[in-house]
């Protein structure tokens, strides 16, 4: 049986000095709920905890985990607890914006889209969609766009990443194409 525990995290100097860390939660009660906003620290992985504080763990012994991720909203911060089928969500978000994760300065929006259904003995699970904006505002296609179009690439490349779904949008950062003179 594992018995690590790496629930509590000590908190930063900044912290300390000010009295812990007093960040809410973020809290999802009715469909349609939506929790948006910047990542504004490194998320971290921490054990999952019952009501009691105590550190949850499989049948097996193997520790439940969970991603913290802090965000800076309009509201102050919030804490988002992800696990389960918000990891998912979170999960294609971060596929479909090119993201290797969650990066700071990422901007992350979430909304609890309703429940699923129930297993005997269980009430039903919360279901979630979640929408991620690299720092910067870019993603991957986007960039790859840009950079596809920055070097000149011809018609037929450019007509190729279109049907990938990648669709140049803005000129080259630098504005020439390579070949191109001032």
């Amino acid at each position: 049986m594992n018995q690590e525990n790496t629930t509590v995290a000590p908190p930063s100097a900044d912290q300390f000095l000010a009295g812990g860390s007093k960040v809410e939660g973020g809290k999802f009660v009715n469909p349609g709920d939506v929790i948006s906003g910047t990542i504004a620290e490194p998320p971290r992985v921490a054990q999952q905890t019952d009501m009691q504080q105590k550190p949850k763990t499989y049948s097996d012994g193997n520790p439940m985990w969970q991603l913290v991720v802090t965000l800076d909203t309009p509201e102050g911060q919030r804490r988002l607890y992800v696990k389960a089928r918000l990891r998912n969500a979170v999960k294609a978000a971060t596929d479909k914006a090119g993201a290797p994760g969650l990066e700071v300065g990422g901007t992350l929006a979430v909304t609890f889209t309703g429940f699923g259904e129930a297993k005997p003995g269980f009430s039903a699970p919360k279901e979630f969609a979640a929408e991620y904006t690299r720092p910067g505002g870019i993603s991957q296609p986007q960039a790859v766009a840009q950079a596809a179009q920055g070097v000149g690439a011809n018609a037929e490349q450019l007509a190729a990443l279109q049907g990938l779904g990648i669709a140049p949008t803005t000129p080259a950062p630098w504005g020439l194409r390579i070949g191109e003179v001032a």
